[in-house]
């Protein structure tokens, strides 16, 4: 799925894959999106000769879990130092942590970043929920959205949080103002940044 627009953005997805490929590339630049949390220690692609599969691991305190991007089949290993596996096209990142994070039970709820690692100006947070009583992934949604646009000398920093259905607008000034507002949710129009720049600036105004 590869959506430029996000004026009527899926707050749930059908799948975890569904979710990682929302926005496949930046609407700002338009270069590759990509994974980016420091807790993700492993990334690992793999080809069968017929397709790429994918496999992401977590490792938030001693523990680890790792998901398979295709089939959503968890792996959770609770208390154990985690042993990168290394594989052709993969990228490892050393995060030790200490102690259990992951509940043995109940509901386990973890975000991840996922940005354009090249303009920097366009980002969206996903968040999982897991059901620990069966291991599996109980749904994944878009918790928010980020853009960024500099316009006659200032930058605009609009984040879309739709778990509080809240527009988060910060500006910055050269000299180094400062304004933040918080604004009933205001729809990006990723195709016309600038418009949604113009539309929330008028709500401030006329607030």
């Amino acid at each position: 799925m590869s959506l430029l627009n996000s004026m009527n953005p899926p707050l749930k997805f059908s799948s975890f894959y569904d979710a990682i490929t929302y926005h496949s590339q930046c609407p700002m630049c338009h270069n590759p999106l990509e994974i980016n949390d420091n807790r993700i220690v492993s990334n690992i692609k793999s080809y069968d000769g017929e397709k790429v599969h994918q496999k992401l691991t977590f490792i938030l305190g001693d523990d680890s879990l790792t998901i398979d991007v295709d089939t959503e089949l968890i792996d959770v290993k609770i208390g154990q130092p985690y042993n990168p596996v290394y594989s052709i096209g993969s990228s490892t990142v050393y995060n030790i942590g200490r102690g259990s994070t992951i509940p043995s039970s109940g509901i386990f709820i973890q975000g991840f970043n996922i940005d354009c690692m090249i303009c920097c100006l366009f980002s969206y947070t996903l968040q999982m929920i897991l059901d620990m009583n069966e291991v599996k992934l109980a749904g994944i949604y878009l918790n928010s959205e980020t853009i960024t646009v500099e316009s006659e000398g200032i930058v605009h920093e609009v984040r879309n949080v739709y778990s509080t259905h809240k527009t988060e607008y910060n500006s910055f000034t050269k000299d180094g103002g400062q304004k933040s507002f918080s604004l009933p949710i205001v729809p990006l129009d990723l195709q016309a940044p600038k418009e949604t720049i113009s539309r929330i600036r008028k709500l401030i105004i006329f607030s």
